[in-house]
C-alpha cells in the first residue's frame, strides 16, 4: 500500500494506521515530505511502514508501478492529479468521497 503526496495534517495519513493495525500482512509506503512528517514518524513507529521522502522523475514512477494499491485519505482535495497518476500507472486507488476524488 502506498501513500504518495504532502504530509500534512489535512491528509489524514495517520487514518491508514487502523489498516496496519487490522491487517498485518499490509506495509505502507509514505512518499513525500511535509509540516505534518516528523509526526507521522513517530506515530508509525513499529510499524511495517517506510519513509522514503520526496521523489520525482523515474524514482517516483517506479513507486507508482510497483504498489498494489494508492491510498488517499485525503477528504479535502478538490482534484487529487495523484489519483490519476496512480490509475495511469494501473494501480488501483482507495480514496474517499470527497471533492474530486470519486471522478
Amino acid at each position: 500500500m502506498v501513500y504518495i503526496g504532502r504530509l500534512g495534517r489535512e491528509k489524514r495519513i495517520e487514518e491508514l494506521h487502523a489498516v496496519l493495525d487490522q491487517n498485518p500482512n499490509i506495509h505502507l509506503v509514505i512518499v513525500g515530505g511535509g509540516p505534518y512528517t516528523d509526526t507521522l514518524k513517530e506515530g508509525f513507529k513499529g510499524s511495517q511502514t517506510v519513509f522514503t521522502g520526496i521523489l520525482r522523475g523515474q524514482p517516483l514512477w517506479e513507486m507508482f508501478a510497483s504498489s498494489d494499491v494508492f491510498c488517499l485519505p485525503s477528504d479535502s482535495e478538490a482534484l487529487g492529479f495523484v489519483v490519476l497518476d496512480s490509475l495511469a500507472s494501473g494501480v488501483p486507488v482507495i480514496g474517499t468521497r470527497a471533492g474530486g476524488i470519486p471522478d
